[in-house]
């Protein structure tokens, strides 16, 4: 038995006043006489719309990963992003201290060159971009989690900077092998660079 076989089939009525044929968008009238009602259409309900709807981040609230409920985020335990500026730097080794110093003035420099307090959205966003950035190194610095090939080439780098050499500060390869534990910043710290060297 094949189920499609009469799905389509036309149902002849004298009575009717529609002609049976293909669905469409409405019904077809008859050309045999008029003389029955007048029926509407049968329109099949619109199926649930699933379009993206975004949770409203204003209220505090977030989606818990069992039974969609919401509950409020732990605030005591979560802290805003390390920047230049709130990153703890107080354990940085001594041979490295010199790269912090270089690198906030690296920072404070473009920033104020990017309008610093006054600039526009979309440059207040970079700076804000680039200080949480360099500040995830400035943190990876006072943990001593970081390589000491990459050390050493951020000293070398900051030594260029301090010189005013921005050409060789451009050219020193802070990684070959340790892209995971750079990637973060590094790219943040070689455009810091550019915009500086303009």
């Amino acid at each position: 038995m094949i189920l499609t076989s009469n799905l389509y089939q036309p149902q002849l009525n004298a009575n009717s006043n529609y002609q049976a044929g293909p669905p469409g968008p409405g019904p077809v009238p008859s050309s045999i006489g008029n003389t029955g009602p007048k029926l509407s259409p049968v329109v099949a309900p619109a199926p649930p719309s699933r379009a993206f709807m975004p949770i409203n981040n204003n209220t505090g609230m977030q989606r818990s990963t069992s039974g969609g409920q919401m509950q409020q985020p732990n605030t005591a335990t979560e802290s805003p992003p390390p920047t230049v500026q709130t990153a703890d730097v107080s354990n940085v080794p001594a041979q490295q201290r010199p790269v912090i110093g270089m690198l906030t003035r690296l920072f404070n420099e473009t920033s104020e060159a990017l309008g610093g307090s006054h600039a526009v959205p979309a440059k207040k966003r970079e700076i804000d971009d680039n200080s949480k950035k360099i500040g995830v190194l400035f943190v990876k610095l006072n943990k001593n989690d970081i390589s000491k090939n990459a050390a050493e080439k951020l000293i070398q780098l900051c030594q260029a900077l301090d010189r005013g050499d921005f050409p060789t500060a451009l050219k020193i390869q802070v990684t070959t092998s340790d892209w995971d534990e750079c990637s973060f910043w590094l790219t943040t710290l070689k455009r810091l660079i550019k915009q500086n060297a303009r």
